[in-house]
């Protein structure tokens, strides 16, 4: 019971654990690590832009009636396996690729950002090469992060899409597990 339970978190999760990957990347990226807060999912800090990323998917989770859908493999694994019941034995490769599939989703979503924004110090650098008096440093990071936040507006819809395709995913896992496919 207590791993089947596991098992469905943990599947429930791979969307919420894209856009929290994508937000780490991107932060990283625009070098906005410095500006954490508490994540409240995961106890520890987490980058702002990352914040603002799992706020949209648990949003999109909500709003894309998942959280039914779960509901709906919580309670076929009971159907299926009942209290006392002895877990299949394949579900155990399950729980181990569900985890495979966070990084590829990750990256998936945040794709568009991801890409424009590592080449903003690449065009600094040509800059700084071109114009050796300008102060690359105060210049480079507020470019960085408005390219990555003008990045992260237009692609938005695309992120946004990419969060639930993600949790889309994690939620046939958690119906593959609790039997209700």
């Amino acid at each position: 019971e207590l791993f089947i339970g596991a098992a469905l978190g943990m599947a429930v999760q791979i969307g919420i654990a894209a856009a929290h990957i994508t937000g780490e990347l991107l932060s990283s990226a625009m070098g906005l690590n410095f500006s954490t807060m508490i994540d409240p999912f995961s106890g520890h800090g987490s980058p702002t832009i990352s914040q603002a990323l799992t706020m949209l998917a648990s949003a999109i989770f909500l709003a894309g009636d998942f959280h039914l859908a779960f509901l709906q493999a919580l309670f076929g694994s009971y159907v299926i396996l009942p209290v006392g019941a002895m877990a299949p034995l394949g579900i155990g490769w399950t729980v181990a690729t569900s985890g495979g599939i966070m990084l590829p989703a990750g990256l998936a979503v945040g794709f568009p950002a991801l890409v424009a924004v590592p080449l903003v110090p690449v065009s600094m650098a040509t800059l700084a090469r071109s114009a050796p008096q300008l102060n690359i440093v105060a210049v480079g990071l507020p470019t960085a992060v408005f390219v990555g936040l003008i990045m992260l507006a237009l692609a938005l819809p695309v992120v946004a899409a990419g969060i639930g395709e993600a949790t889309s995913r994690g939620l046939d896992l958690a119906q593959e597990i609790g039997g209700v496919r």
